[in-house]
């Protein structure tokens, strides 16, 4: 170390000397200097997984110190500035590659791409999220298979199953779950499981699936009744049998087999092994209760409580002593006690069937009462009758009722008191018996007529007053009505309503009369007049005119109405002229110099009006306002031009609106530019990259390439994208020029690399054997890179082809690939390659050039290719 900084000490400049020295004519001792380059090497190129994170790989330059970076990468893999290399635990298994820059002033900056594998240390293990199925539906069930390395859970890979011998049973579905089949039958099955992934290690696994039946059955009677869990059945004498309880799943499907067993009960209700119930000769009318228990093999163990329900057989008698004075009286009768409904065995409920009349006015009671409405007339009557009780049968019988005619109705008069019309007035009679015949016997007034139905007719114009008519009622059923007298009043037309609209409102001062005002009437027709002079109305419309010279200010107007044969009636109403003026909006200043902060400025009223509240309609750019100060508030985000419109309005004025736009003028220096991606593949759909556009807070500007770029590189102005017009060289220089007015201009060069693609066959060489195939041998033409075949877009767009050589071929275009078929000549079952002209040829060498013509870009490719023939 002594002697170096000695060398340095003395000889400062040493190096730089002998590295510039050039021998010539003239001795010169500055010449030109060229900078030194460092070859980079990797240490390592494989290590193992073992979950944590692998930092023995290291990039070796020959020239010591010097920085290295990362150009880019896959799986998170970093570097450090000393050339170590950082691979996280969680990287996957597998191949990565990216690309390192070795730098160090003096010398030539170094990039070069890497690989490294890594590979699998721990042999996967396969297991099952669940290894028993309990089945409670008729769905599929599926498992989840989980494969693990180490401690972390692996994704992906193929599963299969090894060996199965219940095809029907087990499936994989996906490359992680198992499925079983809905009626796999209950057991134990094993199964070989093997699950392949690349770069991972094979891993195998027997396991075991139980299949259990645990369907949630149900017991229910074999003939069913009400529901699953009641039987009702007669008693008529000895024991009852017959009965029978089965087990069933949840679609009512009968599951055979299994033992029954009763777990409580009444002594004299036995049930055998088979589900048959017996119920002793012995048991009462009654509701008994019944658990009964079930069990078979792989199935949950089912216990329910049934209900049996025993009911007498034998039905009483329904008796019925109708009165021989049943007369109608026009009110409610009921038949009760030893008139109405009794039984011969006490204590049931009595009802009436629908198939009665449900309209006669006829209802039972359930203690037997009949109940007659009033509304039923002398008549016969069928009514049929049900009689109910626990335990027993139900009793049905028809009864019949004869009702003889009474005493009169009561009539009533529909209205007592009626307006008076110009036209003829209508009322009715109102009779509390339906039917019977109406007639007038005198009237206080002429042509008042009534006709059989009980219309009252009076006559048009009948004077205000009292009036009065007799009419009698007669009915063939029924006594005749004595005359009745009825009183009747015509009276005046109540005062009609008045109203303006509009109801509540006001109206603007504008220096011309104002219309629109209307005074509307509940009572058509008559007459209308004013306190104010000034204010006019129209007699036959109600429409207002108010004068243009009135103030603004509330007003009280005061309407009269009246018509011949009504009274008068007078409103007061109350309405307002309001101010229609409103002001000129303006801001306080329209630019400013963008600093970095929000800008305040404030909006003007440029009249005599103060006050008023403020809004922004679209604030899509994030300009504020207060509401009562008009103080607006400018983002401290940089944009050219703030436009928004201000709303204006106050109570009593009209509104406005003004739309403005705010200026920002800026010195600011933009960021620096960045590129999305440098390391491309050419394919037939060219290199086309995005550039970032500059600072977030400066908008616009135009892009443009400048300095050592290539001509076939060029960039759009507006969006800063570049257009790579051909397969250029690996490492492309690109500058980018950024430029505003009002803004520094931005330059930055970018490295951009591209890998070439050529032409070649699929195979580098191809031998021609004799056949017994009717067709021609077929060779592919494929895009190839430095990583392999390129998955290109369809070849056969915009292409143009030629070929020249000994071999003549037919050419044929598919999607994403050329196909080149050689004639052939038949002599004895085999073939031979043969020229243009049919010599057969031992060799053959074609020349093929491809032009593809694509949105005014031309690529260009030639390929020697050699046939060997045997």
């Amino acid at each position: 170390m002594k002697s170096k900084r000695l060398t340095k000490k003395l000889f400062p400049y040493l190096s730089i000397i002998a590295s510039c020295i050039t021998l010539g004519s003239s001795m010169s001792i500055l010449g030109s200097c060229t900078k030194k380059q460092a070859t980079l090497s990797l240490n390592q190129t494989t290590a193992e997984w073992t979950g944590q994170p692998i930092e023995s790989f290291k990039i070796i330059s020959s020239v010591l110190e010097g920085e290295f970076t990362l150009v880019n990468s896959q799986g998170n893999i970093n570097i450090w500035s000393d050339g170590s290399i950082f691979v996280p635990g969680t990287t996957e298994v597998g191949l990565y590659s990216f690309i390192v820059k070795w730098e160090k002033k003096g010398y030539e900056t170094t990039q070069k791409s890497f690989s490294i594998e890594i590979l699998n240390s721990f042999k996967p293990t396969i297991s099952l999220s669940t290894s028993t199925i309990i089945w409670n539906d008729n769905d599929d069930k599926f498992i989840d298979v989980i494969i693990t390395q180490g401690t972390k859970e692996i994704t992906g890979g193929q599963l299969s199953i090894n060996r199965n011998v219940y095809p029907n049973y087990f499936s994989v579905v996906g490359n992680d779950v198992i499925k079983v089949t809905k009626g796999t039958p209950p057991g134990s099955y094993s199964i070989n499981l093997q699950w392949i992934k690349t770069n991972y290690q094979d891993a195998t696994n027997n396991t075991t699936i139980v299949v259990e039946r645990g369907i949630a059955t149900d017991l229910i009677f074999e003939n069913g009744t009400i529901d699953s869990h009641k039987y009702s059945t007669p008693y008529t004498g000895g024991d009852i049998s017959g009965i029978k309880i089965l087990a069933v799943d949840n679609d009512d499907v009968t599951i055979s087999g299994g033992t029954f067993t009763k777990q409580s009960g009444d002594s004299r209700i036995s049930i055998d092994s088979y589900g048959n119930i017996t119920l002793a000769s012995n048991m009462t009318p009654d509701d008994y209760a019944l658990s009964v228990r079930w069990q078979k093999t792989n199935y949950d163990d089912i216990t329910v409580t049934f209900n049996i329900t025993i009911t007498d057989g034998n039905s009483p008698s329904i008796i019925f002593n109708q009165p021989s004075n049943l007369y109608y009286t026009g009110q409610e009768i009921v038949l009760s006690g030893s008139n109405g409904l009794t039984a011969t065995v006490p204590n049931g409920s009595f009802s009436k069937l629908l198939s009665s009349e449900p309209t006669d006015g006829i209802t039972i009671r359930s203690d037997g009462a009949i109940i007659l409405s009033s509304q039923v007339i002398p008549g016969n009557y069928s009514v049929d009758i049900q009689w109910t009780k626990a335990y027993y049968s139900p009793k049905t019988q028809t009864i019949n009722l004869t009702v003889t005619k009474g005493q009169s109705p009561t009539i009533n008069l529909q209205n007592e008191s009626f307006k008076y019309s110009a036209n003829s007035i209508e009322s009715y009679l109102i009779s509390s018996i339906s039917g019977g015949t109406f007639s007038l016997n005198s009237t206080s007034l002429a042509n008042l007529t009534v006709d059989q139905n009980g219309k009252v007719t009076i006559p048009a114009a009948t004077s205000t007053g009292e009036h009065n008519f007799t009419i009698s009622w007669t009915h063939s059923s029924f006594q005749q009505v004595s005359s009745k007298t009825f009183n009747f009043q015509i009276v005046n037309n109540e005062l009609p309503t008045l109203t303006l609209q509009p109801p509540s409102t006001g109206f603007y001062y504008s220096g011309n009369d104002i219309t629109g005002a209307k005074i509307l009437s509940t009572e058509d027709g008559g007459n209308f007049s004013t306190d104010d002079p000034s204010i006019t109305i129209d007699q036959s419309t109600g429409n207002l005119t108010i004068p243009g010279s009135l103030t603004p200010g509330e007003r009280s107007l005061t309407i009269t109405w009246s018509k011949t044969g009504w009274g008068t009636t007078t409103t007061n109403f109350t309405f307002e002229i309001l101010n229609g003026k409103a002001p000129t909006l303006t801001l306080s200043k329209s630019s400013a110099t963008y600093s970095g902060v929000a800008t305040e400025i404030f909006v003007n009223l440029n009249s005599e009006i103060s006050g008023g509240t403020f809004n922004i309609s679209n604030n899509a750019d994030g300009v504020l306002i207060d509401s009562q100060t008009g103080k607006i508030t400018i983002p401290s985000i940089f944009k050219d031009t703030y436009d928004f419109t201000i709303l204006w309005s106050k109570p009593n004025y009209f509104s406005v609106s003004e739309n403005f736009t705010f200026e920002y003028k800026t010195n600011l220096n933009p960021s620096p530019l960045s590129i999305s991606q440098t390391n491309v593949t050419w394919s037939s759909d060219m290199a086309t990259r995005e550039v970032a556009t500059v600072s977030s807070e400066i908008l616009g500007g135009t892009f443009s390439t400048t300095g050592n770029t290539p001509s076939y590189v060029s960039v759009n102005a507006t969006t800063g994208k570049l257009i790579i017009n051909s397969a250029p060289a690996e490492n492309i220089p690109i500058t980018i020029k950024w430029e505003k007015a009002g803004f520094s201009t931005v330059t930055q060069t970018f490295y951009f690399t591209i890998n070439k693609v050529s032409l070649a066959l699929q195979n580098s060489s191809f031998t021609f054997h004799n056949t017994f195939s009717t067709n021609s041998p077929i060779l592919y033409l494929i895009f190839v890179d430095n990583n392999g075949v390129i998955q290109s877009d369809d070849l056969t767009q915009y292409m143009n082809y030629s070929f020249s050589g000994d071999a003549y071929t037919n050419v044929y275009a598919s999607a994403k690939q050329l196909l080149l078929q050689f004639n052939y000549r038949n002599n004895q079952n085999a073939f031979w390659l043969t020229s243009n002209n049919g010599t057969v040829l031992s060799a053959a060498t074609l020349y093929v050039t491809l032009t593809i013509s694509e949105n005014d870009k031309y690529y260009s490719f030639n390929s020697q290719l050699e046939i060997i023939i045997t």
